[in-house]
Order: structure tokens, then C-alpha cells, then sequence
């Protein structure tokens, strides 16, 4: 098997390089996506191991995105990152309709995010291999959601130091 490929979709082009660069440093393969129309396109041709998706975006939300995924059965088994803004906040049941493992407020650390994406791609590799076991990996992940949720963060723009 080759390298890990991260699929990052943002359409903040520095929140991308920045995270690419990040992500191939430390050995991932990149792809990138400015809306989630576009990577629902690219998640068919490419097959990626893992997302990471801000949640406001043009023509496709980042939620909108994973909801369609996960109806599909060639990319149901896609594990998704979600930054979200400040305080922004997810209801579980819509949380239930996705493959979202990981809510991460912006402002975030590189540290912290590459923390989440280690956790969620070990998960993935063990807990599960079909898209039938999607609920109970997401209930699985409640606990990581109720940290994510509530934690608050402070910094500007969308990266910030790991305390």
C-alpha cells in the first residue's frame, strides 16, 4: 500500500498550503479541494484515507459534503475532519448523518490537528471497514466530539500555538 492520502478541502488557498505543506513534510500524500462539490468528485477519483474539511464553504458546505458521502458506497468509509469556526457547533443528530469523527474550532494548532488526524487514521484502520459500521464508530467518537465542542480557543486566523 502506498502513502496515506489526505484530501484537504478549504476555500481559504492558505489554510491549504499551509496544511499541505504540513502534511507532506511529515510523509501524507496531498490532494486539495476548494469547495465540496469539487471533493466529492475528487474523493471518487482518488479514494482518500482520511478528509480534513472546513465547514463554510461556497457551493457545497463542508457539511452538506459529508452527508453526501456517506450516502455513497465508494467514499461511505471516508473518515472526515471538520474545522468549524468559533463556538459553531454541530447537533449530534446531524453529526450521526456523516462521517464527521472530529469537530476542530478555528483558530487550531498544526500540532493539535496532526494529534486528531494520527487518532481518527488509527481508529479507522482497526475499528471498522464497511460503511454498516458507521453509527457505532460515530457514537464511538462522542466522547472526542464533547472535548472538541467544548473547548474554546483563542488566536487569530485559523492556526494557533498548542499550549
Amino acid at each position: 500500500m502506498g502513502q496515506t492520502l489526505i484530501m484537504l478541502v478549504d476555500d481559504e488557498v492558505y489554510v491549504t498550503t499551509v496544511l499541505s505543506q504540513q502534511f507532506q513534510r511529515r510523509g501524507y500524500e496531498v490532494i486539495v479541494a476548494a469547495d465540496g462539490q469539487e471533493a466529492l468528485a475528487l474523493a471518487h477519483q482518488r479514494r482518500p484515507h482520511l478528509i480534513i474539511s472546513d465547514y463554510q464553504m461556497p457551493l457545497l458546505s463542508g457539511l452538506e459534503m459529508a452527508k453526501k458521502m456517506l450516502q455513497d458506497e465508494s467514499t461511505c468509509a471516508v473518515p472526515i475532519i471538520m474545522l468549524t469556526a468559533r463556538g459553531h457547533r454541530l447537533p449530534p443528530s446531524e453529526m450521526l448523518q456523516t462521517n464527521i469523527r472530529c469537530l476542530l474550532p478555528k483558530p487550531f494548532s498544526i500540532k493539535e490537528l496532526l494529534a486528531k488526524v494520527e487518532e481518527v487514521l488509527a481508529h479507522k484502520a482497526g475499528a471498522f471497514t464497511t460503511c454498516s459500521s458507521h453509527v457505532a464508530t460515530a457514537l464511538g467518537f462522542a466522547h472526542g466530539f464533547a472535548r472538541s465542542l467544548a473547548r474554546s480557543s483563542a488566536g487569530p486566523g485559523p492556526f494557533r500555538r498548542a499550549p
